[in-house]
């Protein structure tokens, strides 16, 4: 199973009364993140759909970059709200009963936040605490493993920066 984590966009400033789960993209925030989506979309061309499914946090930031990735790369704005990816920290375990619904040659991509995502590729190569990938907003990395079990053997196949990923369009 090819796992891409991808960091969200960035997002506007909290105004008065919104709280940090209602922080819409911010517009600069949305345009990168659909270069980015078409760069991605190249990446992963020779299948359709390119990716099996789009999993994101519940957090709305989180919810439009999956949006928009959904739409760049698979044609469609099909996304799956996962709910342990708007935790502080990612649990391998959490994750599982959402990953074993997909083929073992599966595509799934994950939309999420910092420091979690970058702890969870730490954890997945390392399957130590102590390592983490620290992500920019909009950047992807790609992991592979036979199939999604409590112990996988991840292997880091590409990590990119929102920059190179709106260069890939």
């Amino acid at each position: 199973m090819e796992l891409y984590l991808i960091r969200h966009a960035g997002a506007v400033d909290a105004d008065a009364g919104m709280t940090d789960a209602e922080r819409p993209l911010s517009d600069e925030g949305y345009e990168k993140m659909r270069k980015g989506a078409k760069g991605l979309r190249n990446l992963l061309s020779g299948s359709f759909p390119p990716l099996d499914v789009v999993l994101t946090s519940p957090l709305r930031r989180a919810v439009e970059s999956a949006k928009i990735i959904a739409g760049e790369v698979n044609d469609n704005d099909e996304i799956v709200e996962c709910s342990p990816l708007a935790e502080e920290e990612v649990k391998w375990e959490d994750l599982l009963p959402f990953l074993i619904r997909y083929p073992k040659t599966g595509r799934v991509a994950i939309v999420g936040h910092e420091p979690s995502l970058g702890k969870l590729a730490g954890w997945l190569l390392t399957r130590t605490g102590e390592l983490a990938i620290p992500m920019k907003k909009g950047s992807a990395m790609c992991l592979e493993f036979e199939e999604p079990v409590p112990d996988p053997k991840a292997e880091l196949h590409w990590f990119l920066t929102p920059k190179q990923m709106r260069q890939l369009r």
